[in-house]
């Protein structure tokens, strides 16, 4: 599949509605959009993006089912920290990571 941009995408991944995960081969950077002409990038590597899920997957579940807007801002603000760290670049108001911060903060991430 190719991009806007007329490079090689390869799609490893879906989620959602018919949302799609991508890697760029010319940029190296993971993406996701619904189809390859609408893409946005999620991480700046391959590796950036690995070791984003590993590192919130050692703190998943975000909190639990009896928790309130207090923890889920708690955890939230845990994850945005989290990916600052891994990736700089990936962490800005309508990426895919901010997007997840501000879900967790409103309670979609219990066990």
């Amino acid at each position: 599949m190719d991009s806007p941009l007329g490079t090689r995408l390869i799609r490893f991944g879906s989620f959602g509605l018919g949302t799609s995960m991508y890697f760029d081969e010319a940029s190296q950077e993971v993406l996701h959009g619904l189809t390859p002409q609408d893409v946005a990038m999620v991480n700046t590597s391959p590796s950036h993006f690995t070791q984003g899920i590993v590192r919130l997957s050692e703190i998943f579940p975000f909190y639990g089912e009896e928790s309130d807007v207090d923890e889920w801002e708690a955890a939230a603000k845990g994850v945005e920290d989290i990916i600052r760290e891994v990736d700089t670049r990936a962490y800005y108001e309508g990426a895919y990571w901010y997007e997840f911060r501000w879900d967790v903060s409103i309670g979609d991430f219990h066990e």
